[in-house]
C-alpha cells in the first residue's frame, strides 16, 4: 500500500509540474501577443488612420468605428 501511495504522489508531483510548465508557456505565448496586439491598435486607432479614413475616403465615423470594431477584435480572435 505504501509504494502505491508514493507512486500517486509521484504522479500529482508530475502532474503540478506539468500544469506549471504549460502555464508558463501560456503567460509568454501571451505576452507576446499583447505586444502585437499593442501594435495594431497604435495603428488602428490614431489619428492618422482616422483622418485618412474618414476625412480622405469619405467614410462616415460609424463606418471607421466598425471597421476597428471589426479588424480589433479579428486580430484579438474574439
Amino acid at each position: 500500500m505504501a509504494t502505491l501511495e508514493r507512486e500517486w504522489a509521484e504522479v500529482a508531483e508530475l502532474w503540478r509540474t506539468s500544469l506549471e510548465q504549460r502555464r508558463t508557456v501560456q503567460q509568454h505565448l501571451m505576452e507576446a501577443l499583447a505586444g502585437k496586439a499593442v501594435d495594431v491598435a497604435l495603428v488602428l486607432l490614431s489619428p492618422e488612420t482616422y483622418t485618412r479614413m474618414v476625412f480622405d475616403s469619405d467614410w462616415s465615423p460609424e463606418r471607421y468605428e466598425r471597421w476597428v470594431h471589426d479588424t480589433v477584435s479579428a486580430a484579438a480572435g474574439i
